[in-house]
C-alpha cells in the first residue's frame, strides 16, 4: 500500500524542467537576464523616452519597462512578455513579432493623458529558446529602428540659416483673409 501511494505521489508531481539557457538568451537579446525559480527574465527600461502622464514626468520603473520571461516546458520553452511602446512603434514591433513566430495577445494602454502616447503589447510564444530569443530581439530592434528614424528626421528638419520673413507675411495675409471669410459666414 505504501509503495502504491509513493508511486501515485511521484507520478502526480510535475517534473521540474531546467531553466532555459540564460547565456543563450543573453547573447541573442543583448540583455542581462535575471533568473529566479527556473524563469529567465530580461527587461528593457524605456529610459530614452521622456514620458509624462498628465504633465508629470515619469520614470521607467513607474510602468514603462518592457520585459519578457522564458520558462522551460518539457523539451520546449515558453516566453511571455509585455512591451512598453510609443504609439509610432506599435505597427513595426507587431510586424516583427508576428513575422518571427510570436503571438500578440493584447494591445492596450495603462495611462490617460500620457505623452508620448504609450501602449503595451503582450507577446507569447512556444518553441526552441533560440528562436524565441531571436524573435524578441527582432521586436526590440524594431523599436530602435523607429527611434533612429525619428532622430534622423528631426536632424534633417533643422531650420535653415536664411530668414523666411516674406513667406511668413504671405501666410499671415492669407490666414487673415480666410479668417475674415469665416467671420462673415457665421
Amino acid at each position: 500500500m505504501r509503495f502504491r501511494k509513493l508511486l501515485v505521489l511521484l507520478l502526480a508531481t510535475p517534473v521540474l524542467a531546467a531553466a532555459p539557457d540564460e547565456r543563450l538568451i543573453a547573447r541573442i537579446t543583448g540583455l542581462e537576464p535575471e533568473v529566479k525559480a527556473g524563469v529567465v527574465k530580461v527587461s528593457v527600461p524605456r529610459t530614452a523616452l521622456s514620458i509624462t502622464v498628465d504633465g508629470v514626468k515619469m520614470d521607467p520603473f513607474q510602468g514603462f519597462t518592457s520585459w519578457a520571461a522564458f520558462q522551460a516546458s518539457g523539451d520546449r520553452t515558453i516566453v511571455m512578455g509585455d512591451l512598453a511602446l510609443a504609439e509610432d512603434e506599435v505597427s513595426p514591433v507587431m510586424s516583427a513579432a508576428l513575422a518571427n513566430g510570436l503571438a500578440v495577445t493584447a494591445l492596450h494602454n495603462h495611462f490617460a493623458y500620457d505623452r508620448p502616447r504609450m501602449l503595451f503589447m503582450h507577446i507569447e510564444g512556444v518553441g526552441p529558446t533560440e528562436r524565441l530569443a531571436t524573435a524578441l530581439r527582432k521586436a526590440l530592434d524594431a523599436v530602435q529602428h523607429v527611434r533612429r528614424t525619428r532622430r534622423r528626421r528631426r536632424a534633417s528638419a533643422a531650420p535653415t540659416s536664411q530668414p523666411r520673413a516674406a513667406s511668413t507675411r504671405s501666410r499671415s495675409r492669407r490666414s487673415s483673409a480666410a479668417a475674415g471669410r469665416r467671420r462673415t459666414a457665421w
